[in-house]
């Protein structure tokens, strides 16, 4: 996306990990992370673990294969951005 910083291909890169190797959206894995202190601390160890939205695993016949991640609008237009993909590929987020 045109005007965003460098950081923001990390940012996405990190969702799309994120959401393939949880099994999850990043905002449903963000709940779970801040349901406790330890999960909370726990989750600053973690390379390439990100909970800001806009992270979806890709399911293909009820299999998630991997993950999508958009970054750099606000994290409810990353999503619809993501959904947006993935629609358009005819694969789904599992929501």
């Amino acid at each position: 996306m045109d005007g965003v910083a460098a950081q923001t291909l990390d940012f996405a890169v990190d969702k799309a990990f994120t959401a393939a190797t949880m099994r999850r959206s990043t905002l449903d894995f963000c709940v779970r992370m801040n349901s406790t202190d330890e999960r909370r601390a726990g989750l600053a160890n973690r390379h390439r673990l990100i909970t800001w939205e806009g992270g979806l695993p890709i399911v293909h016949n009820g299999i998630i294969v991997g993950g999508v991640g958009v970054s750099g609008v606000q994290g409810h237009e990353d999503v619809e951005c993501a959904q947006a993909a993935l629609h358009s590929l005819g694969l789904g987020n599992g929501t």
